[in-house]
């Protein structure tokens, strides 16, 4: 069900800056260690009346300061001036903002994309918007986001068109180089987007051709050059034409049959030249109704199997709705195998899968799920909808079993986790970040009663 958006938005952003802001604080005496801000740099003005100014460092010297407040430069008068502090980035504040949300937290991702918004960091806003909609592809708060997301997008698209070339960088002087997807920081013990191999788009499709049902296929596409090099290769085989007459004819059959034609030949050196255009039924029902509706919340939840720290088999639990996600996760979950060599997935008697009964409550269960931190049952009961769904997915996956020749490396946990020690340690040496300070109003002023 749709989380609303409406439900004590403030309150749960205040929240979430009040935990950036402990996150935050630096150590004792930091912020007098902190070097003096540089041009161009977002700083904090005290004035000697207890007044806050907040804006862009635009000149400093020692008779005054010049902020640019709301793109209005403004002087200050160095008399005038207590301190000059720099600022946290937009930046900074949103890598450590997204660091302490959860990826299937989508009221605060939508939260966090309104923030994104308001600071004009709208490729950023993007990608945490459609990590949201692939979560809750429904949310109708996410969709109104989207809608009013694309429009700045294309208004800013329009701007820079209009704009002479020489004249884009210096109209947007404090936007950061948007050529690369933003940096996107994971909470310790999650993995890093680029850390975990995904099924390549040649291996998705050679999946797709050996689980496809000849009973219900899905759309294909076999290009006459990949028909020609089959009846050249398999000449003189049963079933297949001889005359050139026949061999047109064959040419022009409906590639399901051109494809069984294939099985029965054991052709399996040309199945990757066949191109399968959409989801196989069980491959779609295993998508749609496992990965996305419990696989990748519940099983590949970071102290689960999608951390690194979790034991295998280690998930992805990212974009639960793609084909790429799904599927590689379907591979892994489809070759692991429990102590004692039992598959996790049992295709002769379904409901007996120990996927399956890991979900269930532990009273109910042959395979009592282990005591996790935060782990909650997929299902209520083996009568549940979700575990019959589950049921009906492996009872529709081809008998028996194919072995498919893909040749895909999960996580190298150990590198992995080696890895991310040597960032922990990098960051133990790095100096402090400045406190996290109030939001300042449009005019750059902020009210410290508040």
């Amino acid at each position: 069900m749709t989380r609303p958006l409406t439900h004590r938005p403030r309150a749960a952003l205040l929240a979430l800056l009040l935990i950036l802001a402990l996150l935050a604080a630096p150590a004792p005496h930091a912020a007098r260690a902190q070097s003096e801000p540089e041009i161009g740099r977002d700083v904090r003005v005290s004035l000697v009346t207890g007044e806050t100014l907040f804006g862009v460092l635009v000149e400093r010297d020692s008779e005054r300061v010049v902020l640019r407040i709301a793109g209005i430069e403004t002087a200050i008068p160095a008399s005038r001036i207590e301190s000059v502090v720099r600022q946290r980035t937009p930046e900074e504040r949103y890598r450590s903002m997204r660091a302490i949300i959860d990826d299937d937290d989508v009221p605060r991702l939508l939260l966090l994309v309104q923030w994104l918004m308001e600071r004009d960091m709208l490729d950023e806003a993007r990608a945490e918007l459609d990590d949201a909609l692939d979560f809750e592809p429904t949310n109708p708060d996410a969709q109104r986001l989207s809608r009013l997301l694309d429009q700045r997008l294309a208004l800013r698209e329009r701007s820079d068109r209009a704009r002479p070339e020489g004249d884009r960088d210096r109209a947007r002087p404090e936007r950061p180089d948007r050529s690369a997807p933003p940096a996107r920081v994971q909470p310790p013990g999650r993995f890093q987007p680029e850390q975990f191999p995904l099924l390549t788009d040649e291996q998705i499709n050679l999946l797709k051709v050996y689980e496809l049902d000849l009973d219900n296929p899905p759309r294909l596409l076999i290009e006459r050059d990949a028909v020609e090099a089959f009846l050249t290769r398999y000449a003189g085989a049963a079933g297949l034409p001889r005359t050139e007459n026949e061999r047109e004819e064959f040419f022009r059959k409906p590639p399901i049959e051109i494809l069984e034609a294939m099985f029965a030949l054991r052709a399996r050196e040309l199945y990757a030249d066949v191109r399968v255009l959409e989801l196989p039924v069980a491959l779609d029902l295993f998508r749609e109704n496992v990965a996305a509706a419990w696989i990748t919340r519940n099983c590949g939840s970071v102290n689960c199997h999608g951390g690194i720290e979790a034991p295998p088999p280690h998930l992805y639990n990212r974009r639960p709705f793609s084909e790429t996600a799904a599927l590689t996760n379907f591979v892994i979950l489809d070759r692991h195998r429990l102590e004692g060599g039992r598959p996790l997935i049992d295709y002769e008697r379904a409901a007996e899968s120990p996927l399956l009964q890991l979900g269930l409550p532990r009273p109910q269960s042959a395979y009592p799920h282990p005591d996790v931190p935060g782990w909650r049952p997929a299902f209520r009961s083996r009568d549940s909808r979700s575990f019959q769904q589950a049921v009906e997915w492996i009872n529709a996956m081809i008998r028996p079993r194919p072995a498919v020749p893909i040749d895909y490396q999960p996580p190298d946990i150990e590198a992995i986790r080696a890895q991310n020690r040597e960032a922990v340690a990098e960051d133990a040496v790095r100096p402090p970040a400045p406190d996290q300070e109030p939001e300042p109003d449009a005019d750059g002023r902020t009210d410290q009663r508040r």
